[in-house]
């Protein structure tokens, strides 16, 4: 399995370095005869070439659509297979010379062009476009860089991590395949004729996907009916191959069935009592969701762009950063959840998305429900001529429902995204009331329990100060809580409870409150601490209170034991003793 893994890694690593360094020639190096004669290339799956004229380009007497062919090259024949470098090089002429070539559109029609190579065919649509070429390829490569780091990194870590985990090892393997199939390694594939190869790699990858996803997080199929995916996937995998296959059903698979495993999470996640599966759940649900939401996204988008559309390089641009944006969610959503890695604050990640989802939504159904009917009241009461003033009291209107909705918002978000404050802030009125009527040992049990419910601690104690030294009044899954007591010990030292936090109040120290690492084993946030800092205060003065009570509790039974024996004693008299 380790040498698989190792191969699989490499395998990946080498096609991202080689994909990287073809993207570069091709742009600067293997395009540029293209771009000097007005035509824009093509890969084909087969490793073809097809062209088409530069759209909006200036100075250019033709137009070539697109999935045309060049046919001939100074009147020597180019074949179906020649390569993508050898076809740039017997376009390629230095400026100013002209280039003849002969073109085969995709009804069967032959024309002959003579251009003079120039590099104003490319620069007049780069004056045009908001965004210039290199600018363009410089994003499209950093993003497909960085979607492939964080592909192979997610695999490393969950590999490292989590070694004997099998979810673990199948998203691991799962990653690293999709890192060698997508940009920029996948122009390498298709450009060297090797579609299939890449058709067959991405349905591998796809496999360990599915099963991963069927058995998260603990290995197991639930409900066992998934259990039939162990000989479905690669079945399935098959199918997402030929080119024979509809491509509509070819998607239907590929994202209909990880989705559907997705919802079946929610058996699951009814199943789990509240605690670290859940939050498991939450996180992997969430980057899986988006990501698929944006890759659905770019596949739904690429077939309605026309290669005619002059903005066609922009667009192709955002689908490349919603298909990169859309595996990086989905990785990073199941490394978090894999790993453990601040788990609880899955729902102040998704809190936070819904609140911006929200306020987006409504204001802009609010948008675009109210500009109609401003614009119509205003043409009628100032005349056609009055889009202006339509258009500013649109947006007043708009600025109008944005506050109340935003304050809404945000209303709701101090409610779901504080919750741990809040829980505290509970815990400290409760506390005024337990102080009057429980025992120390049961306010401190009491107060352990809450405070693990709102910071997720792992482990918690509180000591107590006593005339004999410290004493241990309550604890929660500490395997030996008598040896935080024993002589010697020191409780702000101790390396188990990285919250050490003395319970103090206006007469001085009561004592201690000790946490050890959240459940998941990360740090704790902001909110957490500050709660830790609340709370502090409020239990010293409940213990100090409960104790003082308790001591007078205790002699006053004293007292009473004591009237108790001598009224016992004056009712029965010892008899007397004989002579």
């Amino acid at each position: 399995m380790r040498l698989a893994w190792f191969a699989t890694l490499s395998f990946s690593v080498l096609l991202t370095l080689a994909g990287t360094v073809f993207a570069l020639r091709d742009t600067y190096h293997y395009g540029l005869p293209f771009e000097r004669a007005g035509l824009t290339a093509q890969f084909e799956g087969d490793g073809s070439i097809t062209v088409q004229s530069m759209n909006g380009a200036e100075g250019l007497d033709f137009v070539i659509p697109p999935m045309s062919r060049i046919v001939s090259v100074d009147g020597r024949a180019v074949l179906a297979d020649t390569r993508y470098w050898i076809l740039s090089d017997r376009l390629d002429r230095p400026l100013g010379l002209q280039v003849s070539f002969t073109i085969k559109d995709p009804g069967g029609k032959v024309a002959r062009h003579v251009v003079s190579t120039s590099e104003s065919y490319r620069e007049s649509i780069d004056d045009d476009a908001p965004i210039g070429r290199d600018v363009r390829f410089s994003i499209r490569l950093a993003t497909s860089l960085l979607t492939c780091l964080a592909l192979i990194s997610c695999g490393v870590l969950l590999f490292v991590r989590r070694p004997h985990d099998p979810v673990a090892l199948l998203f691991s393997f799962s990653f690293l395949l999709f890192a060698g199939v997508i940009d920029p390694a996948l122009q390498l594939w298709i450009v060297l004729g090797l579609g299939t190869v890449l058709d067959c790699l991405a349905a591998l990858a796809w496999i360990p996907l599915v099963l991963g996803i069927a058995t998260f997080p603990d290995g197991r199929f639930v409900p066992r009916i998934l259990k039939m995916l162990i000989l479905a996937a690669p079945a399935l995998a098959i199918v997402q191959v030929p080119d024979s296959i509809p491509l509509w059903l070819s998607a239907l698979v590929a994202y209909v069935l990880p989705v559907g495993l997705l919802l079946s999470q929610a058996i699951r996640f009814r199943k789990y009592e509240p605690g670290i599966e859940r939050q498991q759940i939450k996180w992997a649900a969430y980057g899986f969701g988006i990501g698929m939401l944006l890759v659905a996204a770019a596949f739904i988008i690429f077939p309605l762009i026309s290669p005619l559309d002059p903005s066609f390089p922009l667009w192709g641009l955002g689908i490349v950063l919603l298909f990169n944006l859309g595996f990086v969610s989905i990785a990073a959503g199941l490394l978090v959840s894999l790993i453990r890695f601040r788990l609880w604050e899955a729902d102040r990640v998704i809190s936070r998305s819904a609140i911006a989802a929200i306020v987006t939504l409504a204001v802009g159904i609010l948008w675009t429900l109210g500009m109609d009917v401003v614009k119509t009241l205003v043409e009628r009461a100032f005349g056609r001529d009055s889009e202006l003033v339509a258009t500013m009291t649109g947006a007043l209107l708009a600025a109008g429902i944005f506050a109340p909705t935003q304050a809404i918002a945000q209303k709701w978000a101090t409610r779901r995204l504080g919750k741990e404050l809040t829980l505290i802030r509970k815990l400290i009125e409760r506390l005024a009331i337990w102080r009057t009527s429980e025992t120390p040992d049961e306010i401190a049990q009491r107060a352990l329990s809450a405070i693990a419910g709102a910071t997720h601690a792992g482990s918690s104690a509180i000591l107590i100060d006593t005339p004999r030294g410290q004493a241990l009044l309550a604890s929660r899954d500490i395997a030996d809580p008598e040896a935080l007591v024993a002589a010697g010990q020191h409780p702000e030292t101790d390396g188990r409870f990285p919250i050490a936090l003395p319970l103090e109040d206006e007469d001085g120290p009561v004592g201690w409150l000790l946490a050890g690492t959240r459940s998941d084993r990360n740090r704790y946030n902001a909110h957490e601490m500050e709660g830790f800092r609340l709370v502090t205060e409020p239990l010293a003065e409940a213990l100090r209170a409960a104790r003082k009570r308790s001591q007078e509790s205790e002699k006053l039974l004293q007292m009473l034991g004591t009237v108790e024996e001598r009224l016992a004693r004056l009712e029965d008299p010892a008899p007397p003793r004989p002579a």
